[in-house]
């Protein structure tokens, strides 16, 4: 049986967050929202579900699959990125320019970490030729992944390039004569991002960028979103990026119920921008919270 806690989660309108430490029965108390809902003949069209990782998805799918309420095809149990990817596709002609795509006409390719790999090797390539990155103890292969992983943690931190690379400058703590190869890395990066603006390219860092600052702040995207989805479920928020965090904020407002779950001391998942601060600062923004 539920706790009270649990059951006033389950019931509640308006926005609610869900708190406390792992383990305590907040997955769960949003798997049975979830099959409330749709109990109550809410479509499963629209009601959208945020989890933090791939994985699990399952969970909420195999919750349906057990209530015997059918498998709801429809139901729409997604990561931040995956939906980001999707949303990107769906709206490319409203954000594809604004963004500083070359030409958006052109559909979007979106690179997977390996293809990512090869087009900044493409770049990296002829920098090292030129003495860049000249006296680093990396190899060419080690340069490449730590320049993607560098774009993908600055945009999941809500961060464009160019803050990035403003923030790297800022808060440099090497050695003086080492700074070069901050500029280096500035400079490989630039030439990564205009060769995927130049012909329709997006890795994880873009796709992400041009989500987080171009379509979850546009207008259409925004009633189009309210005329979509009226329920928004989204388990471990101290797991979300925040960007997702800009996500969950930007669109809660537009939805008829929002219920949010975040472990107490979560977040362990940082190294990857994880912001459990963050998630625990937005616990002012709900009507209700359940600790």
């Amino acid at each position: 049986p539920l706790t009270p806690p649990q059951l006033a989660a389950v019931n509640a309108d308006g926005t609610s967050y869900l708190y406390g430490p792992a383990g305590t029965g907040k997955t769960t108390a949003l798997q049975q929202r979830l099959l409330r809902l749709l109990r109550a003949g809410e479509p499963a069209y629209t009601i959208l579900v945020l989890v933090a990782e791939p994985e699990h998805r399952d969970a909420y799918f195999d919750a349906v699959r057990a209530s015997g309420l059918g498998p709801y095809a429809e139901l729409n149990v997604s990561a931040y990125t995956r939906l980001a990817q999707s949303m990107v596709s769906l709206f490319w002609p409203l954000v594809a320019r604004d963004a500083g795509f070359a030409r958006p006409y052109q559909p979007p390719t979106f690179l997977s970490y390996d293809l990512a790999q090869v087009l900044m090797w493409r770049v990296v390539t002829p920098l090292l030729g030129q003495g860049a990155f000249a006296n680093l103890r990396l190899r060419p292969q080690q340069i490449v992944s730590q320049l993607l992983d560098t774009l993908n943690r600055a945009a999941l931190n809500a961060l464009t390039l160019e803050e990035a690379i403003a923030r790297q400058s800022r808060t440099w703590a090497g050695d003086p004569e080492r700074r070069f190869h901050l500029d280096d890395a500035a400079t490989a990066a630039r030439a990564f991002r205009r060769r995927c603006l130049g012909n329709s390219l997006l890795d994880l860092s873009l796709m992400v960028e041009v989500f987080d600052t171009q379509l979850v702040r546009h207008p259409e995207f925004h009633r189009y979103f309210r005329e979509r989805y009226r329920h928004l479920l989204v388990d471990n928020l101290e797991e979300q990026t925040p960007a997702g965090q800009n996500f969950v904020v930007g669109l809660m407002v537009e939805t008829q119920t929002t219920a949010v779950a975040g472990d107490a001391g979560g977040g362990y998942k940082r190294f990857l921008a994880a912001d459990p601060h963050g998630a625990e600062a937005l616990r002012a923004r709900f009507d209700r919270v359940y600790d």
